[in-house]
């Protein structure tokens, strides 16, 4: 019991770690981040897409990008739409909202669809988005956030941590196990084989060097 709670906390923190870069748009904690996911997408799934994306991030930042183009990929990845500190979210999760707007232009144009007609939607996006805040503004109409809310899970959790407590789940008890974990690691990192890890790294790096990736 006591391993798994130690792992779960390992994942956890490691998750709320790398949102918080997100948000305050952190680059260089990103990609410190970004090293210790490698780490553990490598022990859970060993060479899996996940692993692949995380050691090409790397290789990029340490060897093939030029440090003008690795410094703009290092603090450009997000992006602030409010102007306020904590912000600051994934810039593909923004260029997601704008396909979804694009699409939703061109659904209006019924048997207008043509290659022209969708390239002026996807070039006046922003001026149309200009436009309907200014009048929004102007007649005071209140905008909706966008924002997905969940039924708040505070009184769950709050019985789970008190069950916890009242088990000493964070005390380490010699013998005491789950039902359906058993034999569980203290760290998800412990069956991690450094010198196997090295060799996969090298063959992926020979792979650049001849022109050809994994992906």
């Amino acid at each position: 019991m006591f391993n798994y709670q130690c792992s779960l906390m390992d994942h956890g923190l490691l998750y709320l770690n790398f949102t918080d870069a997100v948000a305050e748009g952190d680059g260089d904690r990103i990609m410190r981040c970004w090293k210790f996911l490698l780490l553990h997408f490598y022990a859970d799934r060993g060479s899996s897409k996940y692993a692949l994306e995380a050691l090409y991030l790397q290789l990029q930042q340490q060897a093939i990008l030029s440090p003008r183009q690795a410094y703009r990929q290092r603090w450009n990845r997000g992006v602030n739409n409010h102007g306020v500190s904590g912000k600051n979210v994934p810039i593909d999760l923004e260029v997601e909202h704008d396909n979804n707007s694009i699409k939703e232009g061109i659904r209006k144009l019924g048997p207008n669809l043509t290659h022209a007609a969708v390239t002026r939607v996807a070039r006046m996006l922003p001026v149309a988005r200009a436009t309907v805040l200014n009048v929004s503004k102007e007649c005071n109409l209140m905008k909706r956030s966008g924002k997905h809310f969940v039924k708040t899970t505070r009184n769950d959790l709050v019985k789970i941590v008190n069950l916890l407590v009242q088990t000493d789940a964070f005390q380490e008890t010699p013998g005491r196990q789950y039902k359906h974990f058993r034999k569980f690691p203290r760290s998800p990192l412990r069956g991690l084989q450094m010198g196997k890890m090295c060799k996969w790294i090298n063959s992926h790096k020979y792979e650049l060097q001849i022109g050809r990736k994994a992906r």
